[in-house]
């Protein structure tokens, strides 16, 4: 049930000058997820992390790697799209 590493990126602080970024890639992971028809349980065990993490990321909380990114573009089959965010 999710519960893999949990140190794909970082911890976004409120009022942060990097939050609106965080948040917008977030968004777009979600997005892109959705779009897959992939859920966050799936996405978190493909990922090799817990769901909370995927959460944490897509809602702007969390600063993903961009190893996670890279590897989120594979797995949802959107090759570049939130790395080049």
């Amino acid at each position: 049930m999710g519960e893999g590493v949990d140190e794909a990126g970082w911890d976004v602080e409120p009022g942060d000058e990097i939050e609106p970024v965080v948040q917008a890639v977030g968004r777009l992971l979600k997005v892109c997820r959705e779009a897959a028809g992939v859920t966050v349980s799936e996405l978190s065990e493909a990922m090799g992390y817990g769901e909370d993490m995927i959460r944490k990321m897509e809602r702007g909380a969390r600063i993903p790697r961009p190893e996670f990114l890279d590897r989120a573009d594979q797995i949802l089959k959107a090759p570049g799209t939130r790395a080049a965010a």
